[in-house]
């Protein structure tokens, strides 16, 4: 039998974390799957592609078949059921959520969570992983459950789903925060998109760490400004470490690519004299040199 997913990323986490350069197994996933880093087709489909019209009915009808299978505990004849609907992972686990919450009291919910953690835990295919994990967001299990659900998060192809998973855990937000501070690539990005700033503690996170990522520090920049609070800390007593985080922020906001930037950021022109007023109060490195250089031409090319 092949090795599980869960397997081989639990053998390669050091102190917390994955190595650079780790990637999961990608076998059969065919040469285009190749060419993405983890989390990479994912990340690309939920930020740059519109949604598409839903599975068809044959397809519907296929993921209603698999749900049927796994509560009468035919596992197998599940996972066929579900890879000929040749959908992804991400096109799949909205169709799932809606069936059975139509169809909640018909399932057996036993068989349900054995056939998810069953996925997640002992599946060697990094698509099946995911269908578990996502499976497993109907549920708050016990703890002994909650750790392979950790391990298989830090592999930046898996957070997305992991972070569905954690959704009915008690203290869901506080989980993805801890996980934030271990992945760096494209589930940093997810993680930070969903944070809440419930704390002190996660609210500063985001102001000085959460734009620095190993995919674009665009997609974060307009979180981490709002849910940072940006322009209450330049009004407040501010560290060098707290300006070194909003001058990344902002010059990821300035270099609006991927994602909204400093367009969808209100006020903008007076929260950036702001942060020219501040800046004075350091003394310059070369990042603060060219970001306060860029925040002066942004203002002077908007008549500002």
């Amino acid at each position: 039998m092949d090795q599980s997913l869960h397997e081989i990323i639990a053998a390669a986490v050091a102190d917390g974390r994955l190595p650079d350069g780790f990637s999961v197994p990608k076998q059969d996933a065919g040469e285009t799957a190749m060419r993405f880093v983890d989390g990479g087709m994912d990340g690309i489909r939920i930020y740059h592609m519109a949604p598409g019209g839903g599975p068809s009915d044959e397809q519907r009808a296929l993921i209603a078949a698999a749900m049927e299978h796994v509560s009468a505990g035919r596992f197998s004849e599940a996972i066929a059921a579900l890879g000929d609907t040749g959908l992804e992972p991400l096109e799949i686990y909205e169709p799932l959520y809606e069936y059975l919450n139509d169809h909640a009291m018909e399932m057996d919910g036993g068989n349900l969570f054995r056939f998810a953690f069953t996925l997640a835990t002992r599946a060697p295919d990094y698509r099946l992983v995911k269908i578990g994990l996502a499976l497993m967001g109907g549920f708050d299990p016990e703890e002994q459950f909650k750790a392979p659900v950790r391990t298989l998060a830090l592999s930046d192809e898996l957070t997305y789903f992991a972070m569905l998973a954690m959704r009915p855990w008690e203290d869901s937000n506080g989980e993805m925060f801890r996980l934030a501070r271990h992945v760096f690539g494209w589930g940093r990005v997810h993680l930070v998109e969903a944070l809440e700033p419930e704390t002190e503690e996660i609210r500063r996170w985001l102001l000085r760490e959460g734009v620095h990522n190993g995919v674009m520090p665009q997609y974060s920049a307009w979180a981490c400004w709002v849910k940072g609070d940006a322009p209450a800390a330049l009004k407040g007593p501010l560290t060098r470490e707290d300006f070194a985080g909003i001058r990344d922020i902002v010059d990821a906001l300035l270099n609006e690519g991927p994602v909204a930037g400093i367009s969808a950021v209100e006020d903008a022109a007076a929260h950036l004299r702001a942060f020219l007023d501040r800046a004075g109060e350091f003394e310059p490195d070369e990042d603060d040199q060219r970001v306060v250089e860029e925040v002066r031409a942004y203002l002077d090319q908007a008549g500002q």
